[in-house]
This record gives C-alpha cells, sequence and structure tokens, in this order.
C-alpha cells in the first residue's frame, strides 16, 4: 500500500520517538524534593539623591502656584527634565491654590508673592499652616532686598528672584529639601554684612527684631516707594489702620516725622540697615 504524504499539522509537529517507561524512576522524580534556591541579590542601582523621596525613590512632588502660564511651562520642563521632580498640580488663584495643597500635599510648594495681585506674604503663612511638612519656595518678581527677611519670617525656606536661571531653581530646591535655607547669592551676602555688623550697625543694635510682623510688612513698602494708601490696599486695610502702624514705628524706632521714617525705611530696603537720623 503507498504511503500517504504527511499532513501540515504532521510536518509542523515532529513526530516523538516513544520510549518504555522507566515508572521506578519517573517515581523517584517525583517523590525527589526540589532544592531551596538562594534568593536573588539584590539589583545595585544609583543610590537614591538626598533630595528624593527615600522610602520609595520616588521623584519630588511639587506643586506651582502662580498666574503666569508660561512661568509654570518652564518650571515644569525644566524641572521633569531632571528626572527628579514631577509637577502634582498648579494653580493660578489664591482660592485654587488653597484647594490643590489642602489636596495634594506636596513636598514643596513654588509660590510667586504677587499672587492674585496681592501681598502674598499672608497667604504664604496660610499656606504653611495648611501643610506644615511642606516646603515653601518663594519664586517672585518681588525685590528680595523688600520682602524676603519676611517670607523667611512666615515660613519660606528659600527666595529667589524671577530673573534666577532653571540651575538656580533646582539648586534652591535641592537644598530646602536637605533642611537648609535657599537664597540668592546677593541676598546671602546682604545677610552676612548684617550678621558681621558691617554698615555701623551691630546685629544686637538693630531695633526690627523688636518689630511685629505686620510693622515690618509696613516699613518695608514704606521703603519700597509705597504711599499710605497703596500699603493699606496690598495689605487689606484700612488708611486710618496703616496711619495707626506708621506711628508706632516712628515710636520704635524712636524716629521723629514721617519723612524720618520713610528716609529710615529706603535705608533699610537698600542697605538693610536703620540710619542714626533724627533718633529721639
Amino acid at each position: 500500500m503507498a504511503k500517504r504524504p504527511p499532513t501540515l499539522l504532521a510536518r509542523l509537529v515532529p513526530p516523538t520517538e516513544s520510549k518504555p517507561r522507566n515508572r521506578s524512576n519517573a517515581k523517584s522524580k517525583a517523590e525527589a524534593k526540589p532544592k531551596p534556591q538562594r534568593p536573588p541579590a539584590p539589583k545595585k542601582g544609583r543610590p537614591i539623591a538626598p533630595f528624593q523621596n527615600k522610602a520609595q525613590g520616588a521623584p519630588v512632588r511639587i506643586a506651582i502656584l502662580d498666574d503666569q502660564p508660561l512661568v509654570i511651562l518652564g518650571l515644569t520642563v525644566s524641572l521633569e527634565e531632571t528626572g527628579n521632580f514631577t509637577l502634582c498640580g498648579q494653580a493660578t488663584t489664591i482660592p485654587d491654590a488653597r484647594e490643590l495643597i489642602e489636596q495634594a500635599r506636596p513636598d514643596v510648594t513654588i509660590l510667586d508673592l504677587s499672587l492674585g495681585g496681592r501681598d502674598g506674604v499672608e497667604f504664604l503663612e496660610e499656606l504653611h499652616r495648611l501643610h506644615p511638612a511642606g516646603k515653601i519656595l518663594v519664586l517672585t518678581a518681588c525685590d528680595e532686598n523688600l520682602y524676603a527677611r519676611w517670607a523667611f519670617r512666615a515660613g519660606a525656606s528659600g527666595y529667589l528672584m524671577k530673573t534666577s536661571g532653571p540651575e538656580e531653581v533646582i539648586a534652591a530646591l535641592r537644598t530646602i529639601l536637605r533642611g537648609n535655607k535657599a537664597a540668592s547669592e546677593s541676598l546671602q551676602q546682604a545677610a552676612l554684612a548684617r550678621a558681621l555688623g558691617e554698615g555701623g550697625v551691630s546685629p544686637s543694635s538693630t531695633p526690627l527684631h523688636g518689630l511685629s510682623q505686620r510693622e515690618l510688612q509696613v516699613f518695608s513698602h514704606l521703603g519700597g516707594g509705597k504711599t499710605t494708601s497703596e500699603i493699606a490696599g496690598l495689605l487689606n486695610l484700612g488708611v486710618k489702620t496703616i496711619g495707626t502702624y506708621r506711628e508706632r514705628l516712628k515710636d520704635k524706632l524712636g524716629l521723629l516725622t514721617g519723612p524720618e521714617l520713610e528716609e529710615s525705611a529706603r535705608q533699610y530696603v537698600r542697605n538693610g540697615i536703620i540710619p542714626e537720623v533724627g533718633k529721639r
């Protein structure tokens, strides 16, 4: 009888040879216990940087509070290119920013003090109360000589001007995530000069330490050339209230007149010192 040609299935699956089954050998293999295997050695990888989430090795979560979309976009691109940071949210108004911080709980918040067109130091204080474990880096166009001192008092961990480059922002983030304060080189030099007592005024003799947060705000705005009515609008206070703060400042600083107060404020903003003019 002629043999039939192999089917397609047979060509694809080669025939297997049948061998007599060795039952004793099969039984011994079934009864043999598998040898214990050693656990795989941990993989060696790049050590987690000090500014990363050490618990999970995840990127640091950043929230950006700024009303300029181009600033948000530029920051997002620069931060995510490093591989160490990721954007967890953004907000362009104070109500949205408040909700974002309460829900997202970011590791670091980048805040523009001009958010909402108002003096942002009070909002900075609120953010610090809402999420005390989070760090706050101020990135703003507000003059550092005018605002930085009381931004740090309000809970900021770092202060940079918007003229700073992306590398400066990233360096500042890494600095504050290690538990230190971050500021521009010029601001650091000014602080060092005050600490050394340069300019004729020693740190212990300056009366600024006796001012309240609100008094220091009014004094700083005066030094920035703001009028009484402009300061009232910025701080959401009445003009008479600002007048009362002006009188308190004159009394605490030993000054006689309004022009002397304004000149002292300008010197403070410009040089970080209180000049010896018209003291009582």
